[in-house]
């Protein structure tokens, strides 16, 4: 993995560590690796989700989240809006928003006409637990300002109630857990 930043890479297959740009994102890099087709991608890293997730609005949200029961089912859309409120809300550290810039910068190099933003958390596909379908991805993004609220909202996705009910029935640590975002230009379907 060429490091671009702290907070975004290109995958080149060149080893990605799933702890920088969570499982998918690991996989991804080594299909690179082995010449399998992949669109051109690069990874907004943990280290970005953990700035942001190191704001005092969301820091404090995310402990209440952690201490909590997860909500019932009839509160489940109110607790996910409340998470996603707290995420589209929060001021960014800088170089978080001059990566995710950079990162849709880059595919609009690639003459890319839109962007896909994928979620790839730390704790996914896992031997005892798949998170398939858990968290959220974006396409059709048409530029940088499009890609931060989508990769806003992934983070957010992180802590919903049914991945957080997912994870605490299959026992997995939350103290470590991140999310990465995978970016990659859409490819016309044929």
């Amino acid at each position: 993995m060429a490091a671009e930043t702290r907070y975004w890479a290109v995958l080149d297959g060149t080893g990605a560590d799933p702890a920088e740009v969570g499982g998918k994102g690991a996989w991804l890099d080594r299909l690179v690796a082995h010449s399998f087709p992949v669109p051109p991608t690069a990874a907004l890293t943990t280290w970005a989700y953990r700035a942001a997730a190191a704001q005092p609005e969301i820091a404090a949200l995310l402990a209440e989240i952690r201490r909590s029961p997860v909500p019932s089912p009839d509160q489940t859309a109110a607790a996910e809006d409340r998470v996603d409120a707290a995420f589209l809300a929060v001021d960014l550290p800088e170089p978080v928003l001059a990566a995710i810039r950079s990162a849709a910068e880059h595919f609009r190099s690639a003459d890319a006409a839109a962007l896909a933003a994928r979620s790839s958390a730390t704790a996914e596909d896992m031997a005892q637990a798949s998170f398939a379908g858990q968290y959220r991805s974006f396409l059709n993004l048409a530029d940088s300002a499009a890609l931060e609220r989508a990769v806003r909202l992934i983070w957010s996705s992180l802590w919903h109630p049914a991945p957080c009910a997912y994870r605490r029935f299959h026992g997995v640590d939350e103290s470590r857990l991140a999310m990465a975002v995978i970016v990659m230009p859409m490819v016309p379907a044929e």
